[in-house]
């Protein structure tokens, strides 16, 4: 009976523990934006927003909320940049083109 209990705490402990695993986090972004050309064509410029591993085990559950999470800040992080870069460019008469969106898209491997 005792050895029972010992095999069924075991066993429990090995399911809980293989449900966890270390899963990274694929980014990339997309800008959109219509060039100022005579056919006002538009174009996406799409960047490589990196990959994140985690360094330690999580469920599916906590690593797709995390990587949701990357998503938000790649797309705030190059926002800012491109804010910035287009208030150091109205110093020269450019003005940002209220056409360009930007997109960020991040899967769990």
């Amino acid at each position: 009976m005792k050895s029972t209990i010992i095999l069924l705490v075991f066993l429990a402990g090995l399911m809980a523990s293989s449900c966890k695993k270390i899963y990274t986090c694929e980014c990339s972004l997309t800008r959109s934006h219509t060039a100022r050309n005579a056919q006002d064509s538009t174009y996406n410029e799409n960047y490589d927003g990196g990959s994140k591993a985690y360094d330690k085990k999580m469920s599916e559950k906590q690593a797709k909320s995390a990587c949701t999470h990357e998503e938000g800040s790649i797309l705030s992080n190059y926002q800012s940049a491109s804010a910035g870069m287009y208030a150091q460019a109205a110093t020269f008469g450019i003005k940002p083109d209220p056409n360009d969106t930007f997109s960020a898209s991040c899967t769990l491997k």
